[in-house]
């Protein structure tokens, strides 16, 4: 079987989803598959190469295809015109390609299982949500599709509410290779300028409204513990700099922001912290129901208990027994249940040692396998 992955993505990508494609694209090919990953050739402020802007091996094959990058009169068209047209000149262009009679298509944008179903192509569709508007179109869109890989429970409960049946349940994953390397805490804090005398709670990724940043910084503002410092780790310039602004206003010297890590070096980083934050707010469908964050089982694999917010979405993955859990934007429970964390170190160990168990079976390689096992 060859696999081919289309996306209408840039690629490097400083965002989540552009890992999560090369490292299932890796790990396919780490099960015997040939691979094949498809995407636009896009103007990209990033310069390393895929595989080693990623980490990931060199067992796949990528393929570009030139459409023009209508991204590059965002200025003047706007966003939603840019990526519209955009859309247009991909969709155009996986049209006419040629797929192998045993070929596979995975792909995350409807419009491509549309084209390619026609062509009596084998087509499934990889979801992350279901849509909050023109659901209809987008139905249309999927009716030919042999199946649908789901990323979350959640996920595959509305894509079954809205009539698909061949439905299969695939969680994120984490490179557990990644987490089993001894680190030096002492060195990685020197490095990123980390204060060695302090408790570290740290927030790895976007800065979005839904990941509950807000609650991260209210308890910085609130805490009474001053041993405590909360670190920020990943985020766009213009958001890192909205909130080192609101940090400077509020005089508040217990928070870092390190800006965008290598992917390479996160999980040196993780392990330095003494508690890995999750505070997703259910202000979305996406956070309460959708979304299976990569960072979740990366927290896992880190050996540091986690803090998390206690939604759908995350209870799929993580409880009581392997991590500690609060009510989602409440920020006087997040407070609560940071001072039980640290008044209790032995119940904090017992989680994180439950947490590095539970995170086995969430690795890519196992994702691959299943993912393999049902398109077949």
């Amino acid at each position: 079987m060859k696999l081919y992955i289309i996306n209408n993505v840039r690629m490097p990508t400083e965002k989540a989803h552009g890992f999560q494609i090369a490292k299932m694209c890796e790990s396919f090919a780490l099960q015997g598959e040939i691979v094949e990953l498809i995407i636009p050739r896009r103007d990209n402020f990033i310069k390393e190469d895929i595989f080693d802007y990623y980490n990931v091996e060199k067992n796949f094959e990528i393929k570009h295809l030139d459409s023009f990058d209508f991204f590059k009169l965002e200025k003047f068209i706007g966003s939603k015109l840019a990526f519209y047209l955009q859309s247009l000149a991909f969709k155009f262009k996986v049209g006419k390609l040629k797929v192998e009679s045993n070929g596979v298509v995975m792909t995350r944008n409807p419009e491509i299982v549309r084209v390619l179903k026609k062509k009596k192509i084998k087509v499934f569709y990889d979801a992350h949500r279901w849509p909050e508007t023109k659901r209809q179109i987008f139905k249309h869109m999927l009716k030919n599709v042999d199946g649908v890989i789901c990323n979350s429970i959640g996920t595959a409960q509305a894509f079954k509410g809205n009539g698909f049946v061949n439905i299969l349940v695939a969680p994120n994953g984490v490179d557990l290779k990644e987490y089993k390397k001894d680190v030096d805490k002492t060195e990685i804090k020197n490095k990123y300028k980390l204060p060695l005398d302090k408790k570290i709670l740290m927030y790895v990724g976007h800065l979005y409204d839904w990941k509950g940043v807000d609650t991260v910084m209210e308890a910085a503002k609130e805490v009474e513990n001053k041993d405590l410092v909360f670190v920020f780790v990943g985020g766009t310039k213009k958001d890192i700099e909205n909130y080192k602004s609101i940090s400077k206003e509020n005089n508040l010297e217990n928070v870092i922001f390190l800006g965008h890590v290598k992917k390479t070096e996160i999980a040196f980083l993780q392990k330095t912290a003494d508690v890995l934050l999750l505070p997703n707010k259910p202000i979305n469908r996406e956070s309460e129901k959708y979304t299976s964050p990569i960072k979740m089982f990366e927290y896992m694999a880190s050996g540091v208990v986690v803090l998390a917010s206690n939604l759908s979405s995350i209870r799929e993955v993580l409880n009581k027994k392997n991590a500690i859990l609060f009510q989602a934007d409440n920020l006087k429970d997040f407070l609560d249940k940071i001072n039980i964390i640290f008044s209790n170190n032995e119940k904090a160990k017992e989680l994180s040692k439950q947490a590095l168990i539970d995170v086995r079976k969430y690795s890519w390689e196992e994702r691959a396998k299943k993912i393999i096992n049902f398109v077949n």
